[in-house]
């Protein structure tokens, strides 16, 4: 018998408008083709955001489009996506945007919405690559991501070497250049 690695073809976040947040695709077919990504997320949020009555907060739900299982949650004024192939299994892909969303929310106290993730978008990117790395699934436990996010962000780590140390400070200081950047886009 073969072992199978479940994978994900791609996360991203949209806006209570359809309005990309953030993406991050994994497979080539998605990887590197700016319009199917536009297109999927179109499509995905034209029944999804836009096809019923906005709520705060939901379970996830699942969606096949396009050969793509999707599966969905809103929080607040944003909706998290996990987009596996149609084949792969809705209960591994939902334990994945469970885990990621859970995990996000003890970080930021339950205070997730539009605004937190664009102060936050370094967070939120650490976060994402704490689930999936290659498209590969790495963790779905909300309170271990929670953790090696702030952990971190923090700089603290159990075992520092002069390589996190090195990073902990490449990270800061693109931290500050991505809030000065966003500061200056979103005036708030």
């Amino acid at each position: 018998m073969e072992a199978y690695i479940h994978q994900i073809k791609g996360l991203f976040v949209l806006d209570k408008d359809g309005k990309r947040l953030f993406a991050k695709y994994y497979t080539p077919d998605l990887k590197h083709n700016l319009s199917k990504q536009m297109h999927l997320e179109e499509d995905v949020a034209s029944k999804t955001i836009k096809s019923k009555t906005h709520q705060l907060m939901s379970d996830c739900d699942i969606l096949l489009i396009e050969n793509y299982n999707c599966i969905f949650q809103t929080v607040q004024d944003i909706c998290f996506y996990v987009i596996g192939a149609g084949y792969e299994n809705e209960i591994v892909l939902s334990e994945v945007l469970t885990g990621l969303v859970d995990g996000l929310l003890m970080l930021f106290r339950n205070q997730l919405e539009k605004r937190t993730l664009l102060e936050n978008f370094d967070l939120i990117v650490l976060a994402f690559d704490e689930v999936i790395e290659d498209g590969i699934i790495i963790e779905t436990d909300s309170t271990v991501i929670a953790q090696k996010v702030a952990s971190i962000e923090s700089g603290s780590s159990s075992n520092p070497t002069e390589e996190t140390d090195a990073l902990t400070q490449a990270f800061r200081a693109g931290k500050e250049q991505v809030s000065e950047l966003l500061s200056s886009f979103f005036q708030f």
